[in-house]
C-alpha cells in the first residue's frame, strides 16, 4: 500500500525545520545538499516542493512570520484591554524570543546579501500589521516604536546573550509605549 502524504504538513515541516541551519550557517553558506541532510530528506524532496534555495527561504520566512504571528495573537484573551494585549506579546516573546531572534538574523543575513529584495520588508510588515491591528489599537507609529523596541531587544541579545534579560527588557516597552502614547495625545 502507497504511503500517504500530507503534502502541506510536510512542506510545513520543511519550513520550521529549514530555519536552524540558516541560523547556524547563513543564508551563503547553506545549500539543498546541506538542507536535504540536515532535515532528512532527499535533494529530490526539497526540489519537489521548492525551485531552490531562495524559493525555499522565502517560504521559509513567510511561513515563520505568519506562524509566530498566529501563536501570539492565540494569547490574546477576547476584548482584551491594551496592558493585557501587551502582557500577551510580552509572554510571547518570553515563549518565542529565540526563534523570533534567529528569524530576525537569518532576515538580516539575507538582506544584506540581497540588498534590492523586498522578502525581508514583507516579512516584517506581517508583524507591523498584528502590531496595528491586535496590539496597539490602529496606531501605525506605535506599532513601528513597539517592533524596533522588540528588533532591537533581539539584537542586543543577540550580541550580549548574558547581558540581555528578556523578562527584564521587554515589560519597558509598556512603558515605552504609554509615553508614546501620552505625546500624541498632547500633539
Amino acid at each position: 500500500m502507497p504511503k500517504i502524504v500530507d503534502h502541506d504538513q510536510r512542506r510545513a515541516d520543511i519550513l520550521s525545520r529549514a530555519l536552524s541551519l540558516f541560523a547556524q550557517e547563513g543564508f551563503g553558506r547553506v545549500s539543498m545538499r546541506a538542507l536535504a541532510a540536515h532535515l532528512g530528506v532527499s535533494t529530490g524532496v526539497l526540489y519537489h516542493y521548492f525551485e531552490g534555495k531562495e524559493a525555499l527561504f522565502a517560504a521559509m520566512l513567510r511561513h515563520l512570520g505568519k506562524q509566530n504571528v498566529a501563536a501570539a495573537l492565540s494569547e490574546l484573551p477576547d476584548f482584551a484591554a491594551a496592558s493585557e494585549r501587551l502582557d500577551a506579546l510580552m509572554r510571547f516573546l518570553l515563549v518565542a524570543g529565540d526563534q523570533v531572534q534567529q528569524v530576525l538574523l537569518v532576515s538580516i543575513d539575507y538582506a544584506r546579501a540581497h540588498p534590492d529584495d523586498s522578502l525581508v520588508s514583507e516579512v516584517l510588515d506581517v508583524y507591523r500589521q498584528a502590531l496595528v491591528s491586535d496590539f496597539a489599537e490602529g496606531d501605525r507609529d506605535a506599532a513601528n516604536v513597539a517592533l524596533s523596541f522588540v528588533l532591537g531587544v533581539l539584537i542586543h541579545r543577540a550580541l550580549d546573550p548574558a547581558g540581555v534579560d528578556l523578562s527584564k527588557q521587554l515589560p519597558r516597552l509598556a512603558d515605552l509605549l504609554s509615553g508614546f502614547q501620552t505625546q500624541n495625545e498632547v500633539v
